[in-house]
């Protein structure tokens, strides 16, 4: 069983995910990450003070998954297109590896008047479009991507293509390969705007 592999709080943690995919945030309740976790909810509460304390557990996982992929990709001293790639291909390994975190890419919307949770979501997602966007000027830098486009726009095309691929996935029920489909959109992108 998963308890006796990890600890409690890493448990509940999954076990948010998967209810926030199933059910939405708004079906994300103590008595329902209780009664999958088979513990009672002062057992829950005996883990976490509250409800946001759970949602800010989930998303510090993220921070850390985050600050670990960037990390890897810093460490291999890559060519800027090799970098790009290899940031792409480990989010989409880990997303096909664990398809319900995908409901947290953009959870801002649905933690509406949660201040401190909404704040340390739009951290995490900064996070991740400013390092992709260094390695889009990177590329640039180094004649690989066109320089006369603004990075922000080259930025924000290929991560609206990962928004719109990671979609459909979901729609799908996960049906088709979703790390092929990134790479290959990947492929298509660095082609269409490598500089010539």
């Amino acid at each position: 069983m998963r308890q006796t592999l990890i600890s409690r709080k890493d448990s509940v943690v999954i076990t948010t995910v998967e209810i926030i995919s199933e059910l939405g945030i708004q079906g994300l309740t103590s008595k329902e990450i209780a009664k999958r976790e088979k513990i009672s909810e002062g057992t829950l509460f005996s883990h976490f003070k509250n409800m946001n304390e759970i949602i800010l557990a989930v998303l510090k996982y993220h921070t850390e998954l985050d600050a670990s992929i960037i990390e890897t990709v810093e460490k291999k001293n890559l060519s800027s297109i090799e970098a790009i790639r290899l940031f792409a291909s480990i989010y989409s390994e880990n997303y096909e590896n664990y398809p319900e975190s995908t409901c947290l890419i953009n959870i801002s919307g649905m933690l509406l008047h949660q201040g401190e949770l909404v704040k340390k979501e739009a951290e995490i997602i900064d996070k991740r479009i400013i390092y992709f966007r260094i390695l889009m000027e990177k590329a640039q830098k180094s004649d690989n991507l066109n320089p006369v486009i603004d990075s922000r726009i080259l930025t924000d095309l290929m991560i609206g293509s990962f928004l719109a691929i990671v979609y459909r996935w979901r729609k799908s029920d996960y049906k088709f390969k979703f790390k092929e489909q990134v790479l290959s959109t990947l492929d298509v992108f660095l082609e269409a705007f490598k500089k010539y």
